[in-house]
């Protein structure tokens, strides 16, 4: 069984070439499971029989995914951490977080969020997964919450520019290493938009990276590897951990 892991797409209307890319990836990509590890969207709510019309398209991906018996899984991250009713009506499973396990390996997905405990992330996180903010996001409907969700999350991103995160990638590192050994031998993050691989010392961490500027990729086959996807085609991606410097801007 194949699964595919992506994270970090950070999709931000239709007119994103992000979203046309990973579409066209979705549809074309020989899998059994898509693992979509948080922040697919770059603002989420899921509201009562309504969605954001600028995700049409990658919505109606996961349908016929699902309707072909291709699994979706999503995983919450911080910008679309409240999934509602939409996705699993489509046939999506949320799941926090994804596990499996392959070849005796015991692999286990999560967005990597958690492990940012940075001043900035926890006000962030406290502030906008509060029940004040819930109510107010439901009280303003899909067209209003939209602007303002899109607000927040363009001043949020300003630590995206850092070449590296040093911070960040330590905060996930130990993290990752509280589950390695008791919980899995694998665990797979995004987040801090960095790919790579890297040995731990009870097991591996596998930073997915993200969609938005490596369009790279984790592959879960008897083993796991990390790749990057351009024109239509797929190519091994090692090293550590870290922003590459041929990423999109």
């Amino acid at each position: 069984m194949r699964s595919t892991l992506v994270s970090d797409a950070h999709l931000s209307g239709l007119d994103d070439p992000n979203q046309a890319a990973l579409v066209e990836f979705l549809e074309t990509w020989p899998t059994d499971e898509w693992v979509l590890v948080g922040d697919i969207f770059d603002v989420w709510w899921g509201f009562d029989r309504a969605v954001f019309s600028a995700f049409i398209p990658v919505l109606g991906a996961f349908w016929r995914l699902t309707r072909r018996g291709v699994r979706v899984v999503v995983v919450p991250g911080n910008h679309d951490f409240y999934a509602g009713p939409a996705l699993p009506e489509l046939g999506v499973d949320v799941l926090n977080p994804w596990a499996r396990v392959d070849g005796g390996l015991r692999i286990i997905a999560a967005h990597g969020d958690v492990a940012d405990d940075r001043a900035r992330q926890r006000i962030l996180t406290r502030a906008f997964q509060s029940r004040a903010t819930a109510l107010a996001i439901e009280l303003l409907g899909p067209s209003v919450s939209w602007r303002a969700m899109r607000r927040v999350s363009n001043w949020s991103r300003t630590d995206r520019k850092e070449p590296h995160c040093p911070e960040l990638m330590r905060l996930q590192a130990r993290w990752v290493d509280q589950r390695l050994g008791s919980e899995a031998d694998v665990v797979c993050i995004g987040h801090s938009h960095a790919p790579g691989i890297e040995e731990r010392p009870q097991g591996m961490l596998v930073n997915i990276g993200d969609w938005m500027h490596h369009r790279s990729f984790a592959v879960v086959d008897d083993g796991i590897e990390l790749y990057r996807w351009k024109d239509g085609k797929h190519t091994p991606l090692s090293g550590p951990p870290e922003r590459r410097p041929w990423a999109r801007s």
